[in-house]
């Protein structure tokens, strides 16, 4: 009976057992692996879905396994909890973008989280039939200007990427810059602005095109090798018929141009110009920028006339083909001691061609009267295209400074002399009234006579200082508007009628005024500022005033 109980008592929690261990299997968390096609292409782009119905973290499942044979794509991530009639159920999901990295079979591995696992995928990776050329999507011109250069000497690297798919669909895109092959120290290669995009229409397709400018410089001589724009980018490509994603790899290897460059030839200085094509040409302008008419552009001596303080500008224009801005010569012209040189800095412009203008402006003026030649220019270069030397030149002008009308000395204005009397006298007591009467007449009438002489005098004085006044006026007025070559023809005939000498004073004016030309046609590097040339010439100015102002001395009656 006793044995009987154990063996019931046995028997039953065998099969509590066994039913426990049922019902964990049951309620275990599954793990599932789906793709929607394990038929892909090698550019394909598809879809891996991990589900775990179960919510755990986003790092629950580790993607490296996968890296040996696919690329991966960034993996996201959602999990969610529901009540559904009473019943709680969660769950969590991945999803990653995958392509395989070659052609046959190849497997996805499985997945674990938490003892669940997912079942193994085989994956059947075929070729693309059906992909675009590379050329039918991104495609690179490159042309070079020239492919013989000299030291110094400069050609034009044009480059034109044309992008005949949506620019929106590119990913990681990368540019290879224009470089002389490993580097060679014989090419530089410089940026020309900015790139130019514009949209065109090439075989009826519209295009998106980027075009630079390269500026390629020749520094030795030799043979050098010089590698054009070069690309690489991922074009992301949609199929309409089967709706899949495939990602295209963009590879243009830069272009190659073979550049010879020619040793520099004996005998030329350290002005070494190499250029195809060169134009040299100059303009003689006035004060106020006006084209001198006068000046003939045919003759090679031609004859000009200004005045002391007058200032005229010669300007000069270069323009070069194939020589970068900072290789062009400097002009340094030797002018007569009497003509003070105030040379701008150079002004360059890049023409439509291609080719460089260079202008400088060199502001002359004239201080001392006399007969002189400003000299010609003689520019030598180097002809690349005929191999030879030339000499390009400009005509000289003769220049005639005469004397300035405004700075004659002024005429002094002489008081009339008083006149004299003589008085004949008898003396007679018997008419000595009368006689009184006579003299004490005639000398009021005198007396009168001398201050209306003296206040018709001092009258004179306010109209000399009026027209001072206004002189004064206009060169602070040029002062303020940085007039330069206003202000010294102004100053220089101002000081010419100033009575008063103050050596010191007309030097410190002076010191200014040389301050102020280098201010303004040196480009303005110095510092300098108007206020203190104000002062010295209100200073010189009120001296001068206070001089005129004092009465001379007339001679005891």
């Amino acid at each position: 009976m006793v044995i009987f109980k154990h063996r019931t008592l046995l028997a039953l929690m065998m099969t509590l057992v066994s039913l426990l261990a049922f019902t964990s299997n049951a309620f275990a968390a599954n793990l599932w692996a789906v793709v929607k096609s394990n038929q892909v292409t090698q550019a394909e782009v598809f879809q891996l879905r991990l589900i775990f119905d179960e919510k755990v973290d986003a790092d629950a499942i580790d993607f490296k396994p996968l890296e040996a044979n696919f690329f991966l794509g960034q993996p996201s991530f959602a999990s969610s909890l529901n009540f559904t009639n009473g019943k709680r159920s969660s769950s969590s999901e991945w999803t990653i973008a995958l392509k395989a990295k070659s052609l046959g079979q190849l497997t996805i591995p499985a997945f674990e989280i938490e003892g669940s696992y997912s079942q193994p995928i085989e994956m059947t990776v075929n070729a693309d039939t059906d992909l675009p050329k590379q050329n039918d999507l991104v495609e690179i011109q490159s042309q070079l200007s020239r492919s013989t250069l000299y030291p110094d000497q400069s050609a034009e690297l044009t480059t034109r990427l044309i992008f005949k798919a949506d620019l929106r669909r590119l990913q990681n895109p990368n540019f290879i810059a224009p470089a002389a092959l490993n580097n060679s120290p014989g090419l530089s290669v410089t940026e020309q602005g900015k790139a130019k995009q514009t949209t065109q229409v090439i075989n009826g397709v519209e295009v998106t095109v980027f075009e630079q400018r390269f500026l390629i410089t020749a520094e030795q001589a030799g043979h050098y090798t010089l590698n054009s724009l070069g690309f690489s980018a991922t074009l992301v490509h949609g199929s309409n018929r089967t709706g899949s994603t495939k990602l295209i790899p963009i590879n243009i290897a830069p272009e190659a141009f073979p550049l010879e460059v020619k040793a520099k030839p004996q005998g030329f200085g350290k002005q070494w110009i190499p250029t195809p094509s060169l134009d040299l040409t100059q303009r003689w302008l006035d004060a106020d920028g006006n084209v001198l008419s006068t000046v003939s552009k045919d003759k090679s001596n031609s004859e000009l006339k200004v005045t002391v303080g007058d200032s005229i500008t010669r300007e000069l224009t270069l323009t070069v083909e194939g020589l970068a801005p900072e290789r062009f010569p400097q002009f340094i012209v030797n002018y007569p001691s009497a003509i003070r040189q105030y040379a701008e800095k150079p002004q360059y412009t890049q023409l439509s061609d291609g080719n460089i203008k260079m202008t400088v402006k060199q502001v002359l003026i004239a201080q001392k009267t006399g007969q002189y030649v400003l000299p010609n220019i003689d520019l030598e270069w180097w002809n690349t295209a005929s191999d030879r030397k030339v000499v390009t030149s400009l005509n000289a002008l003769s220049l005639t400074i005469e004397p300035n009308e405004l700075s004659a000395a002024p005429a002094v204005v002489t008081p009339p002399s008083l006149p004299t009397h003589s008085v004949v006298v008898e003396y007679n007591r018997g008419y000595w009234p009368y006689l009184t009467a006579l003299f004490a007449l005639l000398w009021i009438s005198t007396l009168a006579w001398h201050i209306k002489t003296r206040l018709g005098r001092h009258s004179e004085a306010p109209h000399l200082s009026s027209v001072e006044h206004d002189t004064t006026k206009a060169i602070l007025i040029a002062i303020e508007q940085q007039d330069a070559p206003r202000i010294q023809h102004l100053i220089g005939v101002w000081l010419t009628e100033q009575e008063c000498q103050d050596s010191p004073l007309i030097d410190k004016i002076k010191t200014e005024l040389e301050a102020m030309n280098n201010h303004i046609y040196g480009g303005g590097d110095s510092v300098w500022g108007h206020t203190q040339l104000i002062k010295l010439i209100k200073q010189l100015a009120k001296q001068t005033s206070m001089k005129k102002r004092q009465p001379p001395q007339l001679a005891k009656l």
